[in-house]
């Protein structure tokens, strides 16, 4: 989605310092909404629900994460019971976890920190619905804050994806527009959140829009250099653009940099196959399969991977050719 725990940009009651020039949580993406690779060093973490969202985020070192966050301690939070919340959020502990933040809003029934780390926990349940209402509670209560708008847009995705697996495909479409509008809402907050970007790029790519998608991609790089699923993203849909000279450049600095990152290295097959390199191709398959075996699988990339239509069908020619 790797989750955005979230305080930042709400109002709470700890010693906040906040990085020079942020007011924005740290977030990656929701594991529901968004596959992540074990494999890869930055492993596709678009933005899960925050849950240090003010705190210093549990997120992994590359992973896409949102752009500014308090550099917050969690012994700095002061109301025991939230402490204790995001403390069991980060362990995976939910019931605990929501058990805790329903004792800060019986004490705080407008603390919109409760209110967005307990749609946190229900997003991470697999309760999308309770997540979005508990979301737009933090969003009336905190208006003038990002990270309400950001947690929202990734149950509206994950509604959408919901409702895509029914054949409720008008509704996906309603729900994935909602989380570009969110998406908007929380970049006019703050323009710099590349979190919102990113997760942008990732709605727009849901509805079908890949020029509006790589646009978004790109901008979330150039916000957050150091993340390299950001980029990645952007080479996938500059294949998808037509643009396949530009994808393998900028998919060969991708693994240079991050040299196991698999997903890096499946994408480039396909992109170094389309080229007619086909020995590039191969070795690059190789590295992939050899870091994750499950790249062999058509399956595994349709069903675990955001690759538009175009990456996925020359993956899958390469794959008729060349069995793993």
């Amino acid at each position: 989605m790797h989750v955005t725990l979230g305080l930042s940009g709400l109002p709470v009651t700890s010693k906040v310092q906040r990085r020079k020039g942020t007011n924005a949580p740290q977030c990656s993406r929701h594991p529901n909404v968004q596959a992540s690779h074990a494999s890869a060093p930055d492993a596709e973490h678009s933005c899960q629900p925050g849950w240090l969202s003010g705190l210093a985020c549990a997120c992994i070192a590359l992973a896409p994460a949102s752009a500014g966050a308090y550099n917050v301690r969690l012994e700095d939070v002061e109301n025991p019971a939230l402490q204790s919340g995001v403390l069991a959020a980060t362990e995976h502990r939910w019931d605990d976890a929501e058990k805790q933040f329903r004792i800060v809003l019986d004490e705080e029934p407008d603390s919109a920190s409760a209110w967005s780390n307990l749609g946190n926990v229900h997003l991470s349940k697999g309760r999308p619905n309770e997540a979005f209402r508990d979301f737009s509670e933090a969003v009336r209560l905190a208006p003038t804050a990002p990270v309400p708008y950001l947690n929202r847009a990734l149950a509206e995705e994950q509604l959408g994806v919901d409702a895509d697996e029914r054949n409720e495909h008008q509704e996906a479409e309603v729900q994935y527009s909602g989380a570009v509008k969110d998406c908007n809402l929380a970049i006019e907050r703050d323009p710099k959140e590349f979190a919102a970007w990113f997760n942008r790029g990732n709605a727009l790519a849901r509805l079908q829009d890949y020029g509006g998608a790589l646009d978004s991609y790109r901008t979330a790089a150039d916000l957050a250099p150091g993340i390299a699923g950001y980029r990645l993203r952007e080479a996938e849909l500059l294949f998808q653009a037509d643009r396949v000279a530009d994808s393998d450049r900028l998919l060969r600095t991708v693994v240079r940099k991050n040299p196991t990152y698999a997903e890096a290295h499946a994408a480039l097959t396909a992109v170094q196959w389309q080229l007619g390199q086909a020995s590039k191709a191969e070795e690059h398959f190789a590295i992939a399969t050899a870091i994750d075996s499950r790249w062999k699988r058509v399956s595994y990339i349709q069903t675990q991977t955001r690759w538009p239509p175009k990456l996925y069908a020359a993956m899958e020619k390469f794959l008729s050719i060349v069995p793993g």
